[in-house]
């Protein structure tokens, strides 16, 4: 990686990183701020864009994971609940450190931010997955299976209405 290029992205992150700390604290605050939020979603967008043009894939997937939850609240589908700014939060911790060990080592560091990727994903999938088409999955019943006694063997192999089944008290 070109080091004029990653020392242009590395101040260009952090300046954007002091002014989202604050956005964040001011949208606790302010939850419904639209513009607010839209400001927080470009930071995190920019980060995660030069991420992919200079090939830090770890970095990237941090960024981009925060970017899909606060997409969901940009565009209405969640609110911005403390939980929700708390998984942010830690996606903007995350992305700090991988900043310090580029700027430590000139590569991206290797971190394990598994978990913190899976709970971002989850957040958002589950803004996705309110939709009416879901609902049906989500309500209707699965068929309980009936179960006949082993030594029952002339009850039929089709399925039996369960007052039909054979009780231990019945069978002989």
């Amino acid at each position: 990686m070109e080091d004029e290029i990653l020392q242009e992205f590395l101040a260009e992150s952090w300046e954007n990183l002091a002014r989202l700390d604050t956005e964040i604290v001011s949208l606790e605050r302010q939850p419904d701020d639209k513009s607010l939020l839209a400001s927080i979603f470009r930071t995190i967008h920019t980060i995660k864009g030069t991420c992919g043009f200079i090939g830090l894939t770890g970095l990237g997937s941090v960024a981009h994971s925060a970017e899909n939850v606060l997409g969901q609240m940009r565009d209405g589908r969640m609110t911005v609940t403390p939980h929700a700014i708390s998984l942010v939060l830690k996606a903007v911790d995350e992305i700090k450190e991988y900043l310090g060990g580029l700027e430590q080592t000139g590569q991206e560091p290797s971190r394990n931010n598994s978990a913190l990727i899976e709970a971002l994903e989850l957040l958002a999938q589950s803004a996705m997955s309110s939709s009416e088409e879901d609902i049906p999955e989500l309500v209707m019943p699965q068929p309980t299976p009936v179960m006949t006694p082993v030594s029952a063997t002339a009850v039929p192999a089709s399925p039996v209405p369960p007052a039909a089944v054979p009780t231990p008290e019945t069978v002989q």
